[in-house]
């Protein structure tokens, strides 16, 4: 069956009502909202490593607030000991040369709790000159390595 504008159906849907209605909300919701719940940590930071901005997933995982980390603490804040150094030894130099970096094994710090093993990918936004602007980084949960390994 073919929805009214002419694209087919969701595959298992069956065309109901309720359906529909699932469909196009899927279909509204906003690019922020996307951003803020997505399943893995997003945030954006200054050249120095400043938190600019920081999604709701990744402040969940490490319990913090944002008001307390945008604009206040940088990137390495966020990371254990042992990340601090990779970070200022391979990770930093690494993406100022590459422009990217991809699947870097970290920990960040929880509030009251553990270190979070995540994994790490980051890419430095350039802007019409070619001039560095901002680093984007994206982080993934590998607490459960059989999650993100090959069986």
């Amino acid at each position: 069956m073919c929805r009214p504008n002419g694209a087919p159906e969701p595959a298992g849907t069956g065309g109901g009502a309720g359906t529909d209605a699932t469909f196009h909300a899927m279909l509204e919701d906003s690019a922020e909202d996307l951003y803020e719940w997505a399943p893995c940590g997003y945030l954006s930071t200054m050249m120095d490593g400043t938190i600019a901005k920081i999604n709701t997933t990744l402040l969940d995982w490490l319990g913090l607030e944002r008001e307390a980390v945008v604009g206040r603490k940088r990137f390495t804040d966020l990371l254990t000991i042992g990340g601090k150094l990779y970070h200022e030894t391979h990770f930093a130099p690494l993406l100022r040369m590459q422009g990217e970096l991809r699947g870097i094994a970290l920990d960040l710090k929880r509030q009251g709790g553990g270190p979070l093993p995540v994994l790490v990918s980051a890419v430095v936004k350039y802007g019409a000159q070619g001039e560095p602007l901002l680093i984007r980084v994206t982080a993934f949960d590998a607490s459960d390595p059989v999650s993100y390994t090959h069986l």
